[in-house]
């Protein structure tokens, strides 16, 4: 969309000539024309543009605005089910904030759904201009979860989301939080009352559109937060669970595009996760002696505090197999068969343990000890972190 003549405004940004948005797919941009305006828009496949009625947006959310910034609020975080407005709330006051000078930090907190960085990860940025999407921006820092759902790694997703906050609390005059669609059930309230405990902001800002969320912004009131309750405007359309898997595709290949695969040796990193890293490799002795107690080739294994761990060939039986002591008998293991790592999106780490980029396992090679990854990352990586999402190499989420 171009502006050739006057003014239109798109979530508190004026667009003026000469000034051009792009709508990404599987998007919509609300614009209201400042005055008489003349708009030149290009449509790609499937796109379209219709009239909407003249108040976009319910009175409640710019009185809302006007409020929070008036009042220099140094921290709001939005809550609200999936596709109840909150990243177009929360784009509108960060917008709202640097219209009034103030410096404002965005928080990304939604696994599933993220439009500043990738799925399974959260993210921050300094805002510098007034945007109308996140998803061309490049954030400051992030942090890798895994899972592109808060319930499969809560503790997780908190511990990021702290360390993300912390960082904003030093740089930004406001901090606006955007957290994920997972706001119903004993589960749900039970996390997120977790998440603003913890992070302590203090606003909380609830879109609902009826009384469904009660539960939850009864407990969050009783923390010592203060509450707004905001209904969620009409406009807002509900997505398919096929547009969503379309988006994370998207997010996906936003951080995997143009990668390479690199060679990396297992010895040089710490390899993290849900499956390994947290314990200690076994002795080639002890694989040798599981191979034979097994009755599978083990190609490598951990003592972890849960018990025992191994990778095994599923194609090849113990080379050689004498038969073993009578009093010993084959140990109670975790068996993992070989190529399970294959497709894994994961994270590469620096010494902080900060994010530096996204990458796809392409194998590991426990023989010659290396582990094969896609990745555009060239730098030097601390510890790769497997996550729970596999993809094919065209970004596609695989089950």
């Amino acid at each position: 969309m171009r502006v050739r003549s006057g003014v239109v405004e798109a979530l508190g940004v004026e667009i003026r000539p000469r000034n051009h948005v792009v709508v990404r797919a599987g998007k919509a941009l609300p614009l209201t024309a400042v005055g008489s305006s003349n708009l030149e828009l290009t449509l790609g496949e499937n796109a379209s543009a219709e009239p909407i009625e003249p108040e976009l947006f319910p009175e409640a959310w710019r009185s809302a605005l006007r409020e929070l910034v008036a009042e220099r609020a140094p921290s709001v975080a939005v809550l609200g089910g999936t596709d109840s407005g909150k990243t177009t709330f929360c784009t509108m006051l960060a917008n709202a904030a640097l219209r009034a000078g103030l410096g404002a930090a965005f928080i990304d907190g939604d696994v599933g759904q993220a439009e500043l960085a990738a799925p399974t990860t959260v993210s921050m940025i300094l805002l510098r201009k007034q945007v109308t999407d996140l998803f061309p921006l490049t954030p400051d820092e992030a942090c890798f979860v895994g899972a592109t759902s808060p319930a499969a790694l809560p503790g997780r997703l908190i511990e990021a989301l702290e360390k993300l906050y912390h960082a904003a609390e030093k740089r930004a005059g406001l901090i606006v939080l955007n957290l994920d669609g997972w706001v119903e059930g004993p589960a749900a309230v039970e996390h997120k009352t977790e998440v603003i405990s913890r992070l302590r902001p203090q606003v909380c800002v609830v879109l609902q559109p009826s009384s469904d969320l009660y539960d939850l912004t009864e407990v969050i009131g009783r923390i010592g937060c203060k509450v707004l309750t905001l209904p969620v405007p009409p406009l807002i359309r509900k997505r398919s669970r096929e547009e969503r898997r379309r988006l994370r595709q998207l997010g996906y290949r936003k951080e995997l595009g143009g990668s390479s695969c690199r060679t990396i040796r297992l010895g040089q990193i710490r390899l993290t996760g849900a499956i390994f890293g947290g314990g200690a490799p076994l002795a080639q002795g002890r694989l040798e002696q599981l191979s034979t107690l097994l009755g599978r080739r083990v190609l490598y294994g951990e003592e972890q505090a849960t018990g025992l761990t191994v990778v095994v060939d599923e194609h090849r039986s113990s080379a050689q197999r004498p038969e073993p002591p009578p009093a010993e008998s084959a140990p109670e293991a975790r068996m993992m068969p070989a190529g399970f790592e294959r497709g894994l999106l994961a994270g590469l780490l620096g010494r902080r343990g900060q994010l530096l980029s996204l990458g796809l396992i392409e194998e590991i090679d426990y023989t010659r000890g290396v582990i094969r990854v896609l990745t555009r990352y060239k730098g030097p990586i601390d510890a790769i972190e497997l996550g729970q999402v596999r993809l094919d190499r065209d970004c596609r989420e695989l089950t």
